[in-house]
């Protein structure tokens, strides 16, 4: 692997980025979007991507580097909440990170679905860690919010009834600190 200038480095990983989720929003748009009219039709995005990825030279040159090794070795380990975009990664590439990785979501995650995203990922990295907390939903890792978040956002700032988000950010604040005291005491 070549190095690259920590600069070049974080400019393709934009672009790489930019790219994924262009490829990611055709596929997935959130029930918790979709009271918003954020959400397109599917047909609307699929052709919007084509024309995209058919004449927009950005997307193509982002494209151009998915193959590539976006490895950053300051990276020592990796603490994954509520992981998205794993349709979008191959398992090859997932097969290829050396560092510890701890994935955490919810078990009623309805915008990062388990099945789709933490599981397949948490398959696929070597030696990952995968916890499914029951019942937290992917907004639940959010701050709590104040009442004009309460009426304006409701969807992302109601929990199931019985999960407590301020234990369940004390829980994984705590399962976090553990996780890198443990695999950061090992020297690079």
């Amino acid at each position: 692997m070549s190095q690259t200038t920590p600069q070049a480095s974080r400019q393709r990983v934009r672009s790489a980025l930019a790219a994924v989720l262009l490829m990611v929003g055709v596929a997935m748009c959130g029930e918790a979007f979709a009271q918003y009219g954020i959400c397109r039709p599917v047909s609307q995005r699929t052709s919007e991507l084509k024309r995209l990825l058919d004449h927009d030279d950005r997307v193509k040159e982002a494209v151009s580097h998915s193959h590539e090794s976006f490895r950053d070795a300051r990276i020592r380990a990796a603490f994954a909440i509520a992981p998205v975009l794993g349709p979008a990664m191959t398992k090859t590439s997932l097969a290829e990170i050396k560092v510890p990785v701890r994935i955490i979501v919810g078990s009623k995650d309805d915008q990062a679905l388990p099945n789709v995203n933490a599981r397949p990922l948490g398959s696929a990295i070597p030696n990952a860690e995968l916890e499914v907390l029951p019942n937290v939903t992917h907004y639940t890792f959010l701050a709590r919010c104040n009442l004009l978040g309460k009426v304006v956002a409701r969807s992302f700032c109601t929990d199931p009834d019985q999960i407590d988000r301020e234990e369940v950010h004390r829980r994984v604040g705590t399962d976090a600190l553990k996780f890198f005291d443990r695999t950061l005491q090992r020297e690079p």
